[in-house]
């Protein structure tokens, strides 16, 4: 890991990526084709798209009920290790965070994961920019 004092925000960026896809495949079992990661201010935004879809939830998600279920399910999983995330995090970016907020779209399977930090990255680091980052090697 890069010491804090010579992160970048293109370091900073890819290892946030980088530990939000790795909770996704290690303690999830879901694989992603795509990452998106925002920073700004105290929030960060990453959304993960799926490498393929998974025939059960595309069954379930044909229903209001079933998307319904699969997000409950999506949320629970998330809250049972959340901080295992939490920790991995806060030693990245050396800024506590507060709350995770995470939502599925149980049609498309994209998943949304908002960071709250208990205060803004720009205290830490300059201005920070919106990335995507393509992943073939690593789920």
């Amino acid at each position: 890991m890069v010491p804090a004092a010579t992160k970048t925000k293109a370091d900073v960026e890819y290892q946030v990526m980088l530990a939000v896809l790795n909770f996704h495949r290690d303690y999830l079992a879901l694989h992603y084709s795509r990452v998106r990661i925002q920073m700004i201010d105290n929030v960060i935004e990453v959304t993960l798209a799926p490498r393929r879809p998974i025939p059960a939830e595309q069954l379930l998600a044909q229903s209001p009920e079933g998307r319904v279920q699969l997000q409950q399910m999506h949320t629970a999983a998330f809250r049972s290790g959340e901080a295992q995330l939490r920790d991995r995090l806060q030693g990245i970016l050396g800024i506590e965070v507060q709350e995770f907020v995470t939502q599925l779209d149980a049609e498309t399977g994209i998943n949304t994961v908002i960071i709250r930090l208990a205060k803004s990255l720009d205290l830490v680091l300059p201005p920070v920019s919106s990335n995507e980052f393509e992943v073939k090697h690593l789920a």
